[in-house]
């Protein structure tokens, strides 16, 4: 077979001729030195696209763990739901995690369904915190200024087993939407809240350590880690778990 050179043919062409026909070489090369041999090569190597290996029944078992890996790792980062369980809100956010000298926010994705809150990092199969809409006391919403220009929307969830869980959204119109719509259905009222004002400091009853009022209400102690839990929340956190006529 003579080689023959088209002048029209481009880089797409031999693409295309790779992909879809594919391409065989067979080479031997041999290196020396001042006339002596060295090293020697023999190479083979076929190069085409993955359905004309398939197709000729090459790398048909690496193709197949291939898929079945990434299967698998699909299935992992999906939302597991219960039967009739359906995602209402799915949007970025993060929770607040402090345990011990530990504590940070926590990114990930937010997920309300009828039934449950999650937050679950996309890599993880574990949610980074979960609960039922019907363990939920009372929802609590606070404006936050992050800076001059800038502010964020807080929510906190009072659980019925007296914890306190914050939560943050660059999303939070949906997820308060959201939470709304199911607020009657499970029982529990939202509020919005007033937020602390800057100025305002207050000492922390864990380490003695003074601390602006908004951070203790929010984040907890920046020093020890001591976050405020169940009825030891003061006004206007206290009205939330007053019944509320909608």
């Amino acid at each position: 077979m003579e080689p023959r050179r088209s002048g029209h043919a481009t880089l797409v062409d031999l693409l295309d001729r790779i992909l879809d026909k594919g391409i065989v070489i067979h080479a031997d090369l041999m290196i020396s030195v001042a006339g002596i041999p060295l090293i020697g090569v023999n190479l083979r190597a076929a190069v085409a696209g993955m359905e004309t290996m398939l197709k000729y029944g090459m790398m048909t078992q690496w193709d197949e763990k291939t898929r079945a890996h990434m299967s698998g790792e699909f299935a992992m980062q999906q939302l597991r739901l219960f039967q009739d369980e359906t995602v209402i809100v799915k949007a970025l956010g993060a929770v607040w995690y402090a345990r011990g000298i530990y504590s940070a926010w926590r990114y990930g994705h937010i997920y309300i369904t009828e039934q449950r809150l999650r937050v679950c990092q996309s890599t993880e199969r574990s949610p980074l915190f979960e609960t039922g809409l019907d363990q939920i006391a009372a929802t609590e919403f606070t404006d936050r200024k992050q800076n001059a220009t800038t502010e964020t929307t807080y929510l906190k969830l009072v659980l019925k087993d007296d914890r306190v869980v914050m939560i943050r959204s660059p999303h939070m119109a949906l997820v308060r939407e959201a939470l709304d719509r199911q607020a009657a259905l499970h029982g529990y009222c939202m509020i919005d809240a007033p937020s602390a004002s800057n100025e305002d400091t207050e000492t922390c009853p864990q380490c003695g350590r003074s601390a602006s009022v908004q951070t203790l209400l929010g984040d907890g102690c920046p020093r020890c880690g001591w976050m405020r839990k169940g009825n030891t929340w003061e006004k206007p956190l206290e009205s939330i778990l007053e019944p509320r006529i909608r």
